[in-house]
């Protein structure tokens, strides 16, 4: 599982903050 995790942390960090920066367009 962290094998996992760890491959796609890069993944879910975008993901991440693509949404926060769609809620919050101040992090521009």
């Amino acid at each position: 599982v962290l094998k996992f995790i760890n491959r796609n942390r890069k993944w879910l960090a975008s993901k991440l903050d693509g949404e926060l920066q769609r809620e919050y367009p101040s992090n521009t």
